[in-house]
């Protein structure tokens, strides 16, 4: 190549055949390095989505209506986690499609001179592996640069190029909007060039194949509309619901990178000879980087790394592809940025890089040797799974009846051989906009429901535990009743009859629009449930910040009447819709109290703060609406319910009064109940042999400022006759002795 020649023209990539044997034996090293083994599901929130997404495959269920995620029809390919009878279409993806894009990497290194040729393939070694997403997005890119963007190549690169890309199109929502934005850019880079025809056939040629992958998928075509509202959607909502945020340093060098991309790019476009022949390439890059600054930035914990390996990438590569004439360009400086990004995000796995690439080529050799004997192995090796992990006595229960699991662990489902029938959002933090909701609520509305639903109240990144899928629950309380607890997870059984109302009723309590810190009292409950529904308002540079990288986190901080405080993410998309606030539910024997009547928590008051307090600047305020659910009668556990429950007597006092309302104060490791002096707490003492406890005088009463001139600790027996004895008396004054400071113990005998 020389400088003022075309990015990728054919003429400047003349080689050896020194060079292409030696490059073929690269991409052999990096075909076995990017070789997957199916692994055998857990019960864990990912290898759940990935078996489910085999099984919809296997199933056929309809994407857009019976399905609805991040992934596309063909997404199974990609996943590591799979059912025993996609194994085998599993490996032969494993063969022939990361071959391919294995192979379209190794052309592009071709056009490389050979210093940053070597050096590219040696980073995809040590690399691509960091992140799923990294070796389909430079896939992409190195075959865009290829065969789509230059003007003057064999036709069967492009068509095979094209035919890809379709497929690929069909794995993940991410990829569709990158492949997109090629097939977009080629288009209108041969419309600028005055050649319709060749922007005919690769839109039409990719339109056809794109339809025809779909269609082999045994996809509806009349889906495929619904499918994309979906997948938008979805899109759509995963900024403010899936976005966490990465440290300083982290953020820092993501940034540094972006901006050094971006200024490379442009000096590419100002210094370039030709620039009809090279501005596509670099919108088609710009593209890449701002899409994989969003997927690795929004929800910043691994998914950064994808953006940090991805820029690594084209550092080592784009400069002797726009600049060949120089040997060395400062934009490969930026490997150093990416690395020190990925060291920061995750130091293990730098640390660990040239053995973790050792010991993936040994172990994946393995694999491709024994590879006819792996879908035996796998189906047994699932079948175990199951026994431990299928849920045996939920399956004695449930037999070949249809089954939802309520939360993310829908592998247990799988490996226990159940008769699965999935909502369409079929992992409960997914239902984060009102019209995924909906989607559920609409599916146990329909003659789709199951005969039985498995709760398990479990969610992600702190939320709120009723605030996933929140109208589906709502929906299984009304339609199906409980059949039996099962530790953490409570089956349920559709009842014989359906509610009258379609939707339940939500009473109007209180709208308010409050400042952040400010505290919400509830209103009184009078023996429902209540419902709430968040509406979060951004200052300008909120919504600045949530077009740039991701909208903040905002915290809700609920009190119950303990006095005690639990904080939660809130997801504002979903909470607009609303959730159940009181009682407040954290694990499916409080979902199953609930269904009875009866609650534990109640809660008094609420407030709203930032995620973090630099973040009180991007909130104006937020508006708040309470709702009584008529439909749902509920008897809160009073004070004394819950001293037993916290371990805190073993019996329910039959009075409590003190000067102020005793509460319970609850430690890492303890419960305590604090009544004030005067105060008292009466017990049912009828075949008591004995009582026993501890008690103390809170620290600050006697420190600092705390001036107490002591209490006096009094045990009184009274008799059936009204007559009464003192068995316990002391009186600590720990101001003034030491020895009546902290916990005190008693024994009395009755």
């Amino acid at each position: 190549m020389n400088a003022t020649a075309a990015p990728g023209s054919p003429a400047n990539a003349t080689r050896t055949a020194r060079d292409i044997a030696l490059a073929a034996i690269a991409g052999v090293l990096l075909w076995i390095n990017a070789f997957e083994r199916p692994l055998v599901p857990s019960a864990n929130l990912d290898p759940s989505w990935q078996t489910v997404l085999s099984f919809a495959h296997l199933a056929d269920l309809e994407f857009g209506k019976q399905l609805i995620f991040t992934m596309g029809p063909w997404g199974w390919l990609g996943a590591h986690f799979l059912v025993p009878d996609a194994v085998t279409g599993k490996l032969i993806w494993n063969v022939l499609g990361r071959g391919l894009m294995v192979a379209a990497i190794v052309a592009f290194g071709l056009q490389l001179p050979g210093r940053q040729r070597w050096t590219l393939y040696g980073a995809v070694l040590l690399f691509s592996a960091f992140f799923p997403d990294t070796l389909p997005f430079l896939a992409v890119t190195a075959a865009t640069l290829l065969w789509l963007l230059p003007h003057r190549n064999p036709e069967w690169p492009t068509a095979l190029a094209i035919v890809g890309l379709a497929l690929l199109a069909h794995f993940k929502f991410t990829y569709t909007l990158l492949i997109f934005a090629a097939i977009g850019t080629a288009a209108v880079s041969c419309l600028w060039e005055r050649r319709p025809v060749r922007a005919g056939v690769i839109v039409g040629g990719f339109a056809l194949a794109y339809v025809g992958w779909w269609l082999a998928a045994g996809q509806p075509l009349i889906r495929l509309v619904s499918y994309w509202r979906h997948s938008l959607e979805i899109s759509r909502g995963y900024g403010p619901a899936m976005g966490q945020d990465e440290a300083f340093g982290v953020f820092l060098a993501g940034v540094t990178a972006l901006a050094a991309t971006a200024a490379f790019l442009a000096e590419c476009l100002r210094k370039a000879e030709t620039r009809s022949r090279t501005w596509p390439a670099l919108a088609y890059l710009a593209a890449a980087v701002v899409l994989t600054w969003k997927h690795g930035f929004i929800r910043a914990d691994g998914h950064v790394v994808g953006f940090f390996a991805f820029v690594l990438l084209l550092a080592v590569a784009l400069p002797a592809w726009f600049r060949p004439a120089r040997k060395w360009h400062w934009f490969e400086g930026c490997v150093v940025i990416c690395l020190l990004g990925t060291g920061l995000a995750m130091p293990a796995w730098l640390k660990g890089t040239v053995s973790l690439a050792i010991n993936r080529l040994a172990a994946n050799t393995k694999t491709i040797v024994t590879m006819p004997a792996l879908p035996g192995e796998y189906r047994e090796a699932f079948a175990r799974q199951g026994h431990t992990l299928g849920l045996p006595e939920v399956r004695e229960v449930v037999g070949d009846a249809s089954i939802d699991l309520m939360g993310h662990e829908q592998a247990r489902l799988l490996l226990g051989g159940f008769n699965y029938a999935p909502r369409p959002v079929f992992q409960s933090y997914s239902a984060y906009t009102p019209l995924l909701l909906a989607r559920n609520l609409r599916f146990f509305q329909s003659s789709r429901a199951p005969e039985y639903a498995a709760v398990k109240i479990q969610t992600i990144d702190n939320r709120h535990p009723m605030g996933d899928d929140s109208l589906a629950l709502m929906e299984l309380a009304r339609r199906y009743e409980p059949v039996r607890l099962f530790d953490d997870l409570l089956l349920m059984r559709a009842r014989a009859t359906t509610p009258a109302a379609p939707d339940f009723p939500r009473v109007k309590q209180a709208v308010v629009n409050v400042a952040l810190g400010e505290t919400i009292t509830l209103p009184a409950h009078e023996g429902h449930a209540q419902w709430i529904q968040i509406t979060g308002y951004l200052t300008a540079m909120g919504k600045l910040r949530s077009m740039a990288l991701r909208p903040p986190a905002l915290h809700m901080v609920v009190t119950d009447q303990t006095g005690t405080e639990t904080r939660h993410r809130v997801v504002l998309p979903a909470a607009a819709e609303g959730f159940l606030l009181n009682p407040y539910i954290a694990s499916a024997g409080d979902f199953a109290a609930f269904l009875e009547g009866r609650a534990v928590r109640e809660v008094r008051s609420i407030r709203f703060e930032p995620a973090r307090p630099d973040q009180a600047e991007f909130w104006q305020g937020v508006g708040v609406r309470i709702s009584s659910l008529p439909e749902f009668p509920v008897r809160f556990a009073d004070l004394g319910d819950l001293l037993v429950l916290n371990g805190i007597t073993d019996r329910k006092p039959t009075h409590i009064e003190a000067r102020f309302p005793a509460r319970i104060i609850k430690g890492p490791l303890w419960s305590e109940v604090e009544v004030h002096a005067p105060g008292e707490i009466s017990f049912e003492a009828e075949g008591a042999r004995f009582v026993s406890g501890n008690f103390r005088i809170r620290e600050g009463a006697y420190t600092g400022e705390g001036k107490t001139d002591g209490a006096e600790f009094v045990i009184e027996a009274v008799r059936a006759d009204g007559t009464s004895d003192v068995v316990f008396y002391r009186f600590l004054q720990p101001l003034s002795h030491p020895e009546d400071r902290g916990m005190q113990d008693f024994l009395v005998e009755l």
